[in-house]
C-alpha cells in the first residue's frame, strides 16, 4: 500500500512538474539536447561540417559519426513531434529500469526524473541500454558507446561478439563520411566542460574508481563503472545510478530467494 500511495503521489508530481515547466518555459519544446540533435541532423543532411563548432554553439553534438548519421536519417520530423517521441522513449526506458509502472511513479518523486524526461537528454534511454546489456543483448550498447563512451565499460565479456557486430555496422554506415572520425576525435580533445551545467567530479578523478569497479566482476559494478566513466558527468547524470541500484537489488533478492529455497 505504501508503494502504491507513493506512486500515485509521484505520478501527480511528475505530471504537474512537467506541465508547469512547459508552461513557464523551463522545458521548451523542443528543448535541451534535442535541439542540438535536430540541428546536427540538419547539418549532416546539408553536407555541412558537424564538428566544426565551439561548445556553446547550437547543434554541436560530441557523439561519434555513427550517431550523427543516425540523427541525419531520423531527426527530420517537426521538433514538437520529436519532443513527444523522445519523452515517450525516456518514459518507457524508465519503466524498463524500474520494473513496473508503480515504481515509475515512486521515481517521479525525484525532481531529476521529470527534468530528464522533459528535456530530451536521453539519459534514461542510455540507462535502459546499459541494463539490457546485462540481461538480454549488448548490441545496443555499441551505440550508447558511440554517444557517451562510458557505457562500453558495462560490456559483459561473454557478449563481446554481438557488441562487435553492432559496432562494425555503426562504422560501416559512416564509410562514405570517413573524414568525420578524425574531426570527432579533434573535437573531443579540444572542447572543455559545458558551461551552465555543474560538473560533479571531473573524469580524471572518476576514472580510477570506474576501473576499480570492473574488478568486482558483477553486473551492478559494471553498470556503476559505465556511469562513472561518462565524459560529461552532470547533476542529471546521477539519475543513471538507478541502473546499478536495480541490478544490485535483483542480485540481492535472487541470493535471498536461493537461501530460502536451500533452507526450506
Amino acid at each position: 500500500m505504501l508503494e502504491r500511495g507513493l506512486s500515485i503521489l509521484g505520478w501527480a508530481a511528475l505530471v504537474v512538474f512537467v506541465a508547469m515547466g512547459i508552461r513557464q518555459g523551463l522545458f521548451p519544446i523542443p528543448g535541451g539536447d534535442l535541439v542540438n540533435y535536430i540541428i546536427a541532423g540538419e547539418r549532416f543532411r546539408a553536407g555541412a561540417a558537424v564538428y566544426d563548432a565551439h561548445w556553446n554553439t547550437p547543434g554541436l553534438v560530441p557523439y561519434a559519426p555513427p550517431v550523427i548519421v543516425l540523427l541525419g536519417a531520423t531527426f527530420w520530423l517537426p521538433g514538437q513531434v520529436l519532443a513527444v517521441l523522445v519523452g515517450l522513449a525516456e518514459l518507457l526506458s524508465l519503466r524498463y529500469i524500474a520494473g513496473s509502472w508503480w515504481r515509475v511513479g515512486v521515481l517521479g518523486l525525484l525532481p531529476l526524473t521529470a527534468f530528464d524526461i522533459a528535456s530530451g537528454y536521453l539519459n534514461l534511454v542510455i540507462g535502459a541500454i546499459i541494463l539490457a546489456s546485462q540481461r538480454e543483448s549488448a548490441a545496443p550498447l555499441a551505440w550508447a558507446g558511440f554517444a557517451k563512451i562510458g557505457p562500453v565499460l558495462a560490456l559483459p565479456f561473454g557478449r563481446w561478439r554481438e557488441f562487435a557486430v553492432s559496432a562494425l555496422v555503426g562504422f560501416a554506415i559512416t564509410i562514405p563520411w570517413l573524414h568525420m572520425w578524425p574531426e570527432w576525435v579533434h573535437l573531443l580533445l579540444s572542447i572543455g566542460p559545458s558551461p551552465g551545467f555543474p560538473l560533479v567530479i571531473p573524469l580524471v578523478y572518476r576514472l580510477p574508481f570506474a576501473l576499480a569497479l570492473l574488478l568486482v566482476r558483477r553486473p551492478w559494478a559494471r553498470a556503476a563503472a559505465a556511469v562513472m566513466a561518462m565524459p560529461g558527468f552532470y547533476i542529471i547524470t546521477t539519475l543513471l545510478f538507478l541502473v546499478p541500484i536495480r541490478l544490485y537489488a535483483d542480485e540481492f533478492l535472487a541470493r535471498r530467494s536461493a537461501r530460502s529455497v536451500a533452507t526450506a
